[in-house]
């Protein structure tokens, strides 16, 4: 594999599992969730940009924008209600948005990638081998292996810390990143990245089903938002 094709590697890596991992966890003990969660909504308008105005290998139209504002007030309205009211939290609002614009970079060099051939499941690998080998720099920094409350090589060990781990690695992480790929390789990453307003909408249906959580209209009025925004943009 040449050097030009291993350096796009590594720009995933770098792009979509370190930066935009760190920026986002960090956002989120800086401000609230609900804002974390709305913000990275957005990355939906930095690949349309993206594709648009510097790749130049796809155009949105002024029925994308619109969906994506008729979304955003969607998710918005989702993810404020009930939260609590308090500091916005400047700082974690803006390495929110930076999280959502390194997720866009990642998903324009992503689907560069897949024009290549290569099959789904081995190019994620290597996007997740580069992101580890980004992340190594910062464990000393971030106050990994000090043992501070579990934090260290031995907490990793404890059964429901290590279901967690594989949880969110196997499953949430490595599966999603699998489908992401795929999809954008077939419909192309304006269109499937649409998809991400979704996100809230089926929080809120587990939260109901599986927590017994309220149904409010405010929650309701927010999915018929969002969904019809996400109509809106893919036409």
């Amino acid at each position: 594999m040449g050097t030009r094709v291993e350096a796009l590697f590594a720009l995933t890596g770098a792009t979509g599992v370190t930066l935009y991992f760190f920026m986002e966890n960090i956002a989120l003990t800086m401000t609230s969730a609900s804002n974390v969660g709305v913000i990275v909504a957005i990355a939906p308008l930095f690949i349309a940009l993206i594709a648009t105005f510097v790749t130049r290998e796809e155009r949105v139209g002024v029925k994308f924008f619109a969906g994506f504002v008729m979304a955003i007030s969607g998710i918005a309205l989702i993810s404020f209600t009930g939260a609590a009211a308090g500091d916005a939290g400047l700082a974690g609002c803006l390495l929110a948005v930076l999280a959502a614009l390194a997720w866009a970079v990642y998903s324009t060099i992503g689907k560069r990638i897949a024009k290549l051939g290569l099959s789904t499941v081995a190019t994620t690998k290597r996007t997740f081998a580069w992101g580890l080998v980004f992340m190594m720099p910062f464990l000393p920094v971030m106050g990994f292996g000090q043992g501070a409350e579990g934090a260290g090589l031995a907490g990793l060990l404890d059964p429901v810390m290590l279901g967690n781990l594989l949880f969110l690695g196997l499953i949430a992480s490595a599966t999603c990143y699998v489908m992401w790929n795929k999809a954008a390789s077939i419909v192309g990453v304006v269109s499937v990245s649409a998809y991400l307003y979704l996100t809230p909408v089926v929080t809120v249906v587990a939260s109901v089903i599986v927590l017994a959580e309220p149904l409010t209209w405010q929650i309701v009025l927010g999915v018929a938002l969002t969904v019809t925004g996400l109509v809106l943009s893919e036409r």
